[in-house]
Order: C-alpha cells, then sequence, then structure tokens
C-alpha cells in the first residue's frame, strides 16, 4: 500500500482492559490447547483474584492470560513476539523473584515498569 513490495510483519494479538474494577490481558493463542501446548499457571498470584498462566509450546510461549496481577506481561509479550526459546528458564517463568526480562536478547527493551 505503500507503493513498494514490503513483506508483512504481523504482530502478537494482545487485548489489555478493565471490565468492572477488574483488570486483564489476554495475548496470543489464550486458548490453544492440546497435547504439544504446555501450560503453566503462577501458583502465587498477588491479590485475592489475582491469576497468571502462560501456554508454551516448541519452548516458545504462544499464550497468556493476566487477570488482575499483571506483572512483566510487556516482557513475556516480547518473549512471544520475538520466538525466543525459554530453555532453562521455562521452569521458573511465573515465579515471584523471576525477571522474565533476563530471557530477552541483549539490546532489546527492558519491561521493568510493567
Amino acid at each position: 500500500m505503500a507503493g513498494r513490495s514490503r513483506q508483512y510483519v504481523p504482530c502478537t494479538m494482545m487485548n489489555a482492559s478493565l471490565v468492572y474494577d477488574l483488570k486483564y490481558v489476554l495475548m496470543g493463542g489464550f486458548l490453544a490447547t492440546g497435547p504439544v501446548v504446555e501450560t503453566i499457571v503462577d501458583d502465587s498470584p498477588l491479590g485475592q483474584y489475582g491469576y497468571r498462566k502462560l501456554l508454551v509450546k516448541d519452548d516458545v510461549i504462544v499464550g497468556g492470560t493476566f487477570i488482575e496481577d499483571r506483572r512483566h506481561f510487556m516482557a513475556y509479550r516480547q518473549l512471544m513476539q520475538t520466538r525466543v526459546k525459554l530453555g532453562e528458564f521455562k521452569d521458573r517463568l511465573l515465579k515471584p523473584d523471576f525477571d522474565p526480562n533476563l530471557c530477552l536478547p541483549a539490546g532489546g527493551m527492558d519491561y521493568y515498569f510493567f
């Protein structure tokens, strides 16, 4: 549409909103299921109604759901969009003391403010 042939680089779908004082973020394939999709759920979310879940396929984040407790959701989105292989970090992804910015490639943006 700009007059030149360009490759279209898709972005990751994300919906962040507030419904009746309940903050949420849905990103990527947040409804993905099946034998090849691993579900990682936070055992200790913040707040009374907190919930955090990531979906992993082939060692890459493919989706996520964050309700009320949205810590680091932009860093997780960046990991998903850049298709970073999780490797040794996968078991600690949603632990309270883990910083997902450690998984991002060098020179990328850190998302400490989310």
